[in-house]
């Protein structure tokens, strides 16, 4: 059996007009292909905060993603967190990298009326 090849996913949570949560995840299974991966998790989360925030990502949340390395911050009424679990008992040393932008007050993200 081989190493499972790395994946991105993506989860909303919210209502049907309004989201309230919204993730992007990174599994890296095969350590050797790591940087590929991450490069097209970073361009995908610059996608995504642009459209959720109307603004481009930050400098230490782009540096934070190119890094591996976990933020949490508040931008614009709207939590951002990076987050990373390592997979201490993998033989693949992979890990998982979340980027998530959610509400830290009542409003939703990217509310349609």
């Amino acid at each position: 059996k081989g190493i499972m090849p790395n994946n991105i996913a993506y989860y909303v949570e919210g209502e049907e007009k309004s989201a309230k949560l919204l993730k992007l995840v990174l599994n890296i299974n095969d350590t050797d292909h790591a940087n590929d991966a991450l490069s097209r998790f970073i361009e995908i989360a610059r996608t995504l905060f642009r459209k959720a925030l109307n603004q481009e990502i930050t400098a230490d949340i782009a540096n934070s993603l190119a890094l591996r390395k976990e933020l949490s911050i508040e931008y614009i009424n709207k939590c951002v967190t990076i987050e990373k679990e390592e997979w201490l008992n993998s033989r693949s040393k992979g890990y998982t990298l979340k980027f998530t932008i959610k509400n830290c007050d009542a409003h939703s993200i990217g509310t349609s009326a």
